[in-house]
């Protein structure tokens, strides 16, 4: 199975066309002293990256809070069954 991919991939190399999609995220943050105050503010801030990322012809979208924790899982190890999380101090 390995060498039957190794092939697809050096054919997909030779025709200049890999067919690899690559996902990068970006984040971004703003200082305020309140919830009300910062969503405009990040909102304005998206509305700027989205719209610099359609001129230079990229595609873009936001991800919602459960997408990013998703995104977030797997790119993470598995956890180790043996170690466990503990909240006490």
């Amino acid at each position: 199975m390995r060498s039957e991919y190794v092939e697809m991939l050096e054919g997909q190399i030779a025709k200049s066309n890999n067919g690899i999609v690559r996902t990068k995220l970006l984040t971004f943050g703003v200082s305020a002293d309140s919830l009300a105050i910062a969503k405009p503010r990040l909102e304005r801030v998206e509305a700027d990256v989205m719209g610099n990322f359609k001129k230079l012809g990229v595609q873009s979208r936001s991800l919602n809070g459960l997408e990013r924790l998703e995104m977030l899982h797997d790119q993470l190890p598995p956890a180790t069954p043996n170690l466990s999380a503990s909240h006490e101090i």
